[in-house]
């Protein structure tokens, strides 16, 4: 038995006993095989705030160089630092992962996927496990504001309480800064070792989904900010009643329509009219003259309107059609939208 194959069969034996895999493969051609020690990295007990980092050594057992390609974390809490080679046969080295604990608590599990040149087993799973300890718990963790429509009632109020977990033992907490100009914040003392901090939305933010975080300092050195993300969605106080308008397969000789209903709690009207249509994913010129709108009642302000939307003739296009219908109303924050899909063929089966 040469050397080669005696090397890569106790590499194989090691594999099938638990331990950690490298690529193995009897009757493969010559190929870069990098070996790991370790693929998971338990980083143990830590504060939360504390950032800690993992090596995975590694060694080029194969008879032909190895590149890597690139590396895709599974969270923004990992930053991985690595030399992309080429690494010889025989060659070591190792990746370095960072974790920044800032954002969790309890037990962590998380994953980095290495992407190599090697053309049996280009992708590595490499895996670090953390408990991470907080001084302070936040209830609730995340400030939800849900679905908020233009006629809600502002102001609105959200309250989360801060607990130290330690007894006995003072951490200043300074009231958060916000980043944006529609909300304010209240930090109130309580019993030892307890903070009410509430948050007033006090305007509306654009339509649309938002996040935003809210940072509070602290004088623990490991947790010199403690982030409280918030996220909602304003809508508009006109809903259509569907997302999307499914044509299905259109012949190119007959064409189809579709309707969709608008309602609101007070009077609207339609100011304008923006069609966007994409065939195969490239864009359409005059989508107008493919597209077309009628809306009952356009001109008049009431509570409920019904859009017809007419897919015309197109003989010269063929293939997969979606877009979007913007409907712009008399008040300047309402912008209604709605995806449109179909298939245009030659003729319907």
């Amino acid at each position: 038995m040469t050397r080669r194959w005696a090397l890569q069969l106790s590499v194989l034996c090691t594999s099938l006993m638990g331990q950690p895999m490298g690529l193995v493969a009897l009757g493969a051609p010559d190929v870069g095989q990098l070996f790991f020690k370790k693929t998971i990295v338990d980083l143990g007990e830590m504060k939360r705030g504390e950032k800690r980092s993992a090596d995975f050594h590694f060694k080029n057992l194969g008879e032909e160089e190895v590149r890597f390609v690139g590396v895709h974390e599974s969270c923004g809490c990992l930053v991985s630092d690595f030399h992309k080679g080429p690494y010889a046969p025989g060659a070591e080295g190792h990746l370095r992962v960072t974790f920044d604990s800032v954002d969790h608590k309890g037990k962590v599990l998380k994953t980095v996927i290495l992407v190599t040149d090697e053309p049996l087993l280009p992708e590595r799973v490499l895996t670090i496990k953390a408990h991470v300890l907080t001084d302070l718990v936040l209830s609730p963790p995340l400030i939800d504001w849900g679905v908020i429509s233009p006629l809600s009632s502002l102001p609105m109020t959200k309250e989360v309480i801060l607990t130290q977990v330690e007894k006995g033992k003072t951490i200043a907490i300074s009231k958060p800064a916000t980043a944006s100009r529609f909300f304010s914040t209240a930090l109130t003392p309580l019993q030892e070792g307890r903070y009410s901090l509430k948050v007033t939305l006090n305007s509306l933010p654009p339509i649309g989904r938002f996040r935003e975080i809210l940072r509070l300092e602290t004088d623990l050195p490991h947790l010199r900010i403690l982030p409280l993300p918030m996220l909602g969605e304003v809508t508009s106080r006109i809903q259509p009643d569907l997302d999307y308008l499914d044509f299905g397969q259109v012949s190119v000789e007959n064409g189809k329509s579709r309707q969709f209903n608008l309602k609101s709690e007070a009077p609207f009207k339609i100011e304008k009219i923006e069609t966007f249509l994409y065939m195969n994913g490239e864009a359409v010129d005059s989508s107008s003259k493919i597209l077309d709108l009628v809306i009952s009642n356009q001109d008049t302000a009431t509570k409920d309107k019904t859009v017809t939307v007419n897919l015309k003739e197109a003989t010269e296009l063929r293939g997969s059609l979606h877009g979007q219908v913007y409907l712009y109303t008399d008040d300047q924050k309402d912008k209604i939208s709605v995806n449109v899909y179909g298939t245009i063929v030659d003729r319907k089966e």
